[in-house]
């Protein structure tokens, strides 16, 4: 029944201020957690920073693992962290967070979540930039829909904060525009009425390319002016989406943490994004949420609604036997964005224990830089004679050579190449099984 109202009463509002028939929203991106594992073709599990491994970030005492730390049951997602009886210091805690694999720009994120109820527990869901046309990584710009922190004194289980991340030079502006009553400009938190980790709470943003706009539970808490942008004035990267379950640091642990009541979980129902659409197929609402902004408010528009990326159509590797010292051959069929920077196509043997140890770099006949539309690479590789026998994955990657670095050099700068569903993937979306070699 209340979104049979909700509906009704968005219809009304864009009625009223002479939205055209049609528009509204589009669900690009949507997880209700129905299943029993984590969906990792959608989700990452580390932050995207040192090759999409970096497990922790400030100066937090948890480490994000994989050991369970992410239940799908139930319907709903459990982040969980456990205190460690061998914990060092500095890593007393392990825990659980996700990263989406899809990138966006603009929209409304809403995410359902039950809180935690210990001291030291820092929950959070924010929006961070990533990968750009080149495989750079620059921050900021940051959108946080929400912090939770609870640590005894000044954090209460009654606050939430939400911000953006503004550099030094003011390029991405940040000025407020509506501020709720119970909203502290200053320390950027919204005090509710009641503590927040006793029931399930809705927390949403509204990204526009002017602003960001915050709800919790469909009130409207806040608006800043914002521009999603590097500290340069350059257009960012899109962004992806995380929630996580950090553990003290300055902040969160300011009066330690509360160790008796662990292990702690950031429980999470659902996680949906809507983008605005002028087309005929739009909805009034994201998803059917009750907690939809209005489509009056919510109007915007903008040239796209994500990166453009290189994807990787087909790949052929032949032979699949060969001798120490021979050669195999790769041909690669791409669908083509262009780069700033040149390029190099880089396929990698990874060996049954999961380590490189052959990496092949060459760049393609046409330019990246030029690339768009399609193109075909072909390379031959000449496996060296050290190779042992024995099974080995193909894995390839598109991106540039650190400077200084050696041609055969693994490392690298990725674009963020994109694989249609039959490439399973490796370090996230950076690099594609393509095939196997057995080396005889």
């Amino acid at each position: 029944m209340l979104v049979v109202r909700a509906i009704a009463a968005a219809l009304i509002v864009a009625a009223s201020a002479g939205v055209a028939r049609g528009e509204g929203w589009r669900v690009v991106f949507e997880d209700r957690f129905t299943g029993t594992a984590l969906d990792t073709k959608k989700w990452a599990t580390r932050y995207i920073y040192d090759g999409e491994s970096k497990d922790y970030l400030n100066d937090e005492l948890e480490r994000y693992r994989d050991n369970d730390n992410h239940e799908v049951a139930g319907n709903k997602l459990s982040l969980i962290a456990r205190k460690l009886s061998n914990g060092k210091p500095g890593s007393a805690y392990e825990s659980g967070m996700i990263r989406s694999r899809q990138t966006f720009y603009y929209g409304y994120f809403e995410a359902k979540v039950h809180l935690t109820n210990a001291n030291g527990t820092w929950p959070a869901f924010w929006l961070n930039s990533d990968y750009d046309r080149d495989g750079g990584l620059r921050w900021p710009p940051e959108i946080d829909a929400f912090e939770y922190v609870i640590n005894g004194t000044n954090e209460t289980p009654d606050m939430i904060h939400s911000s953006v991340v503004v550099d030094k030079a003011g390029t991405q502006g940040g000025g407020w525009v509506y501020r709720d009553p119970a909203f502290n400009e200053r320390w950027t938190y919204y005090r509710a009425a009641a503590p927040l980790n006793k029931d399930w709470v809705v927390v949403a943003v509204l990204w526009k390319p002017d602003s960001v706009t915050q709800y919790v539970n469909g009130k409207k808490i806040y608006t800043r002016s914002y521009k999603w942008v590097y500290s340069d004035g350059s257009e960012a990267a899109p962004a992806h989406i995380l929630l996580n379950l950090a553990i003290g640091g300055h902040w969160a642990g300011a009066n330690g943490v509360e160790d008796a009541k662990f292990p702690q979980q950031l429980q999470v129902q659902y996680v949906r994004v809507c983008q605005f659409t002028p087309a005929a197929d739009g909805t009034a609402t994201c998803g059917g949420s009750e907690f939809t902004p209005p489509l009056a408010e919510a109007r915007y528009t903008a040239p796209y609604d994500d990166l453009p990326r290189t994807k990787l159509i087909d790949a052929v590797v032949a032979p699949g036997l060969v001798a120490r010292g021979t050669t195999a051959q790769v041909r690669y069929t791409f669908t083509t964005e262009n780069t700033e920077r040149p390029q190099e196509v880089c396929t990698t043997l990874v060996d049954d224990r999961g380590k490189d140890v052959f990496t092949f770099s060459a760049p393609p006949a046409a330019a990246t830089t030029g690339w768009k539309g399609s193109a075909s690479v072909k390379q031959t590789l000449t496996l060296p004679e050290r190779l042992g026998p024995g099974r080995y994955r193909v894995l390839v990657s598109v991106g540039s050579r650190k400077p200084g670095s050696d041609l055969l050099a693994p490392q690298r700068q990725n674009i963020p190449l994109v694989a249609v569903e039959k490439f399973g993937t490796r370090d996230a979306r950076l690099r594609y099984q393509v095939g196997e070699i057995q080396i005889q």
